[in-house]
């Protein structure tokens, strides 16, 4: 058996069992930010951890695409495979990790359909990559606008309280947050996403007197007040009302905003992805499960690495 980590006869050899033994009982700890930088800095054992957080959701993505399990194994290893590349090289995304391994199964699956539009894709997928893998065109695209203009961590925070409705461990263990501080977390996120949505509107449109005197009311009635939320946000409807009775503008933003985590459960995914059968995708989703073994491109990579380190 060489000394240099290679595989020999399908077996690990010692170096490496010996490595994973030691993560499986001291696995890395942090967000998906903190577990790439590691992976940046030479670690190839801490990517196991990024494959076992989203593992299930990419998994479930791609079965929302095609009816060929095989190929969705494929895929989704190809996905992790094409991260690990970009989190070794410190290529970091501009999206929240999920975001960012959803939109590159996305891609894969696209560029297998484009090859080989015959093969066992399911129909609401076919139609929509048959029409151009267009992006819809009945969302506003202010959400996305203000959803981009927010740091990392407050994305990831919106898309896994919001979107997948993780309150969970895992979306904890994804942001690498205590579970005590989710909810206030969440709860800052979405005034910074309220915030940033006003100010796009705002600037996108020429106001009038109205609008602008108005804006700060509208601000109140999506968001309360301090003090007594519910109490400050009435008095807000009550001001707004005959404003927004005769505003087109104002009484869209209004409605985008007064239920704004249903605004970005609908409209957000749509708008980043393209393709999104999210009931589908929530569904499969559970019954998605982490591959209970090493997976093979970080295989290689352990062995490089190995094979690096003994000279």
């Amino acid at each position: 058996m060489s000394r240099l980590g290679v595989a020999v006869r399908g077996r690990l050899v010692e170096p490496y069992r010996l490595a994973l033994d030691r993560y499986r009982t001291r696995p890395p700890t942090g967000g998906d930010s903190e577990i790439v930088t590691q992976v940046h800095r030479g670690d190839v054992r801490a990517f196991d951890v990024i494959v076992e957080r989203h593992w299930a959701a990419v998994a479930a993505y791609l079965c929302t695409c095609t009816a060929d399990l095989e190929s969705v194994d494929d895929l989704t290893e190809r996905t992790f495979s094409h991260a690990f590349v970009e989190a070794a090289q410190g290529a970091a995304p501009t999206f929240p990790w999920r975001v960012h391994l959803l939109a590159t199964a996305r891609g894969l699956v696209l560029r297998e359909w484009v090859h080989r539009p015959v093969g066992p894709f399911l129909p609401g997928f076919r139609r929509w990559a048959s029409a151009g893998g267009a992006w819809p065109l009945n969302c506003r695209p202010h959400l996305a606008e203000a959803y981009r203009t927010l740091p990392e961590s407050r994305q990831a925070v919106l898309w896994h309280s919001i979107v997948e409705g993780d309150i969970s461990g895992s979306a904890t263990a994804c942001l690498g947050a205590r579970r005590g501080d989710f909810d206030r977390l969440a709860s800052r996120a979405r005034v910074a996403l309220r915030e940033s949505y006003l100010e796009l509107r705002q600037r996108a449109a020429v106001l009038s007197v109205e609008c602008t005197k108005y804006s700060a009311l509208l601000a109140a009635a999506v968001a309360g007040g301090p003090t007594d939320p519910d109490a400050e946000r009435g008095r807000a409807d009550e001001c707004i009302a005959d404003h927004l009775a005769v505003c087109g503008r104002c009484r869209e933003v209004y409605g985008d905003l007064a239920d704004l985590d249903e605004q970005v459960r609908t409209q957000l995914p749509p708008l980043l992805l393209g393709w999104w059968p999210g009931p589908e995708y929530h569904r499969l989703r559970a019954s998605q499960s982490p591959p209970g073994r090493p997976l093979a491109f970080l295989r290689e990579a352990a062995a490089r690495a190995a094979a690096s380190a003994s000279g």
